[in-house]
């Protein structure tokens, strides 16, 4: 039974490890979006205002960014 046990636990890591870098590398995607759209003269953080929160990428940035931390949270203490 342990060794069963052994089997599944490896499975449930590579799959939060799978998961995880997934959703690292759509932070690093949506980063470089945003990072397009700086370039192209829209409105940032520092500049005051509000007007970045109507941006897409900054909602789908941080969405794939809290995922990362919540299944990097649950692969370490797993």
């Amino acid at each position: 039974m342990s060794q069963d046990h052994e089997k599944y636990d490896f499975y449930i890591s590579l799959g939060l490890t799978k998961n995880s870098s997934i959703f690292n590398g759509k932070s690093f995607i949506f980063f470089k979006g945003l990072l397009r759209l700086a370039r192209k003269g829209s409105m940032r953080t520092g500049q005051g205002g509000h007007a970045y929160l109507k941006a897409f990428f900054h909602h789908k940035k941080f969405i794939a960014l809290t995922v990362f931390i919540i299944k990097n949270k649950m692969l370490y203490s797993f």
